[in-house]
């Protein structure tokens, strides 16, 4: 008789609360403000990242959620811009009527029903003002966007990094650099910034296409990695079994070529031969 032995995966939790409290896990304790939209808002999540997580949240709840007061939910005859609050302990429940809209945003770091006279709109509910950062980032992210199609789900989550990280690298430079520029120049700048090494690294290839190799010796978007004096590097010029080091380089492709395989040059020539080159290119 065989013995088969039966092994289960693991149980992942993908429950909107459980990503939210993975998300905030390193901000346990802090006492900051999580905004959120009604993808996860739940009175559930509220209480338990307050009591367990000493977090609140701002957030929009669906009309469907379960244990909503009908008052709330029904805006069909109540004046605009009025607001009704429903307390509990530490959670605040607001439905704020718009022109048009419907609003039932929750609230667990409110303890009143303060006012504001001047747009009747609630003074510390902020889920108005902070939930634009979410939509603006997504926005962003469509706009420039490093993506392509893929079926591996690691590549969408790195291209997803890509997108978020370059959106935070211009937010962190805008606030430590005295100089402007725009959004997009910088993602230019940093994309080649990106695959700078890359390209240095193809242009030394003696396999690489011949088109190509005229591409990267002709390329002006990008700087010229100079070949350090003080570094022996391999001659590109010979087999690997030779194993010839060298501290010179070529001028041209910066790749690293022994004595044997150069030959000299005055300047003058040498700046005229890049004349040619440049008026042959255009």
């Amino acid at each position: 008789m065989l013995k088969l032995s039966v092994s289960c995966p693991s149980v992942v939790d993908n429950s909107g609360a459980a990503l939210v409290k993975q998300l905030v896990s390193h901000t346990n304790g802090s006492g900051r403000n999580i905004t959120m939209n009604n993808w996860f808002t739940s009175y559930g999540l509220a209480v338990d990242l307050l009591k367990n997580y000493r977090l609140t949240l701002v957030g929009n709840l669906r009309k469907n959620k379960i244990g909503l007061p009908p008052q709330f939910v029904a805006t069909r005859g109540r004046t605009e811009n009025t607001s009704l609050f429903g307390f509990q302990k530490n959670v605040t429940l607001t439905s704020y009527v718009p022109k048009e809209g419907k609003n039932v945003p929750l609230s667990t770091m409110q303890h009143d029903a303060a006012i504001d006279e001047s747009t009747k709109e609630n003074q510390r509910l902020i889920s108005s003002t902070t939930k634009g950062g979410v939509e603006t980032v997504d926005q962003l992210r469509s706009i420039y966007n490093v993506s392509k199609n893929t079926r591996h789900w690691p590549l969408t989550v790195f291209y997803t990094i890509l997108n978020v990280a370059g959106i935070n690298a211009y937010n962190i430079f805008m606030a430590n650099s005295q100089t402007a520029i725009r959004r997009q120049k910088f993602w230019r700048e940093l994309g080649f910034k990106l695959v700078e090494d890359h390209i240095h690294q193809h242009k030394t290839n003696l396999y690489l296409r011949k088109d190509l190799m005229q591409y990267f010796s002709a390329s002006k978007g990008l700087p010229p990695k100079h070949h350090h004096e003080d570094s022996m590097q391999r001659c590109s010029l010979f087999l690997r079994s030779k194993d010839r080091k060298t501290r010179n380089c070529c001028q041209k492709c910066y790749k690293p070529i022994c004595l044997e395989h150069a030959m000299h040059i005055c300047i003058d020539c040498f700046a005229q031969s890049d004349e040619d080159d440049s008026t042959n290119n255009e």
